[in-house]
């Protein structure tokens, strides 16, 4: 699993959103966080929308604190 995966993982447990529905948030299929892949920008974005109180540097590079 790559590690941004990985923080949008602990991010939405965090939020205690489920997989599925943050997947339907950022209208992608339900298996987005279980494989490895690169993460566009235009999904990176929505999940910063939809995530206000994470930092958007933490969930790029795993630096500093989850929450903003």
């Amino acid at each position: 699993m790559s590690k941004i995966i990985y923080r949008i993982k602990q991010a939405i447990d965090f939020k205690g959103i489920g997989v599925r529905e943050f997947c339907n948030m950022i209208d992608v299929s339900h298996g987005f966080l279980t494989k490895e892949r690169e993460i566009g920008n235009e999904k990176v974005s929505k999940i910063i929308d939809i995530l206000p109180e994470i930092d958007p540097i933490w969930l790029l590079t795993g630096k500093g604190e989850m929450l903003a």
